[in-house]
């Protein structure tokens, strides 16, 4: 999930388009005619797009949350339309392979005319069907988990220092990284295709950019707002530095900038404020200026809840 002004400006309009997603029981329920009608009819007309989607989606499973992150995951092709003469909009099912029983997984993606994915949002996560036998045994299995839990993290001197949970929400972040620039592909106000660049304004800083995805996994709406407070990163040095203004500091490169395709970033920036309804995520990354040569500690995510992430 991922976002800022210029990407805010799809991502707005095009997440308040309602998905009319087909509902699968992959164990149970046979594939009907005009649901394959409709994924038939998906890869004529947009071949490129729906590639690209499944590819995405297939390479970046952490949108699935905790759960299904080391799970095999078999996709299915439910629809695609244009939602504007540069934007797809690719309607995918999905579920874990391995002892799956219930109803699949949904999300979108939109996919403009070259293949980049621009938005990735959750509809629904798969649900498993339990036996209504099964079901005192899991309320057991609960109570043991509440007990049980807390010890085996105690006991566990390596747990990943990345994936963390507070109190609503789960932060996952890859390293961050520190170079001259960072560039990355977006949409502008007239849903224009670009490429953006972020450069320090000082002379001895640089771009320190962390790729983001936030989960709820509670039962609720959770309210994100993401801005020039919504997180600290602090260097092995002691220098704490907020988030650049995403909004202000992308610019458009000059014609003739020969750009460097290693500090291109495949996400758009984490900007903005965000609805995130239960069990979706968003991705997207961060920019911070910092010394130059600096090495980066820990980052502290401060909207809405609170999680330190040591690196």
């Amino acid at each position: 999930m991922t976002e800022e002004k210029q990407e805010g400006t799809t991502d707005a309009d095009q997440q308040d388009q309602s998905v009319d997603a087909t509902t699968t029981d992959v164990a149970t329920t046979p594939a009907k005619e005009s649901s394959e009608d409709a994924s038939e009819k998906a890869w004529k007309e947009f071949p490129t797009q729906v590639e690209a989607a499944l590819e995405y989606a297939r390479t970046n499973t952490y949108d699935y949350g905790p759960s299904l992150r080391d799970a095999k995951i078999e996709h299915k092709v439910v629809s695609a339309e244009a939602m504007s003469e540069r934007i797809t909009r690719v309607v995918l099912e999905y579920w874990p392979t391995e002892k799956f029983k219930g109803q699949s997984g949904s999300e979108f993606l939109d996919v403009d005319d070259t293949g980049a994915i621009q938005v990735r949002r959750q509809l629904r996560t798969p649900k498993e069907s339990m036996p209504w036998v099964l079901v005192g045994a899991a309320a057991l299995s609960v109570v043991a988990a509440l007990v049980l839990v807390p010890l085996i993290f105690l006991a566990n001197d390596s747990p990943d220092p990345t994936f963390v949970a507070g109190r609503t929400i789960f932060v996952k972040s890859e390293q961050p990284r520190v170079v001259s620039y960072v560039t990355y592909q977006g949409n502008d106000s007239t849903d224009t295709p670009r490429t953006w660049i972020i450069v320090p304004e000082g002379q001895e800083t640089a771009i320190a950019y962390v790729e983001l995805q936030i989960f709820n996994e509670t039962s609720g709406v959770v309210t994100l707002a993401i801005d020039g407070d919504a997180a600290e990163l602090t260097t092995e040095d002691g220098i704490t530095v907020q988030p650049v203004d995403m909004t202000n500091r992308a610019l458009w490169p000059a014609e003739d900038a020969v750009l460097d395709p290693r500090l291109e970033v495949f996400e758009l920036p984490l900007w903005g404020d965000k609805s995130l309804e239960s069990g979706f995520s968003i991705r997207g990354f961060m920019a911070f200026e910092v010394p130059k040569g600096s090495e980066i500690a820990s980052l502290r995510w401060a909207a809405t809840d609170v999680a330190n992430i040591r690196y």
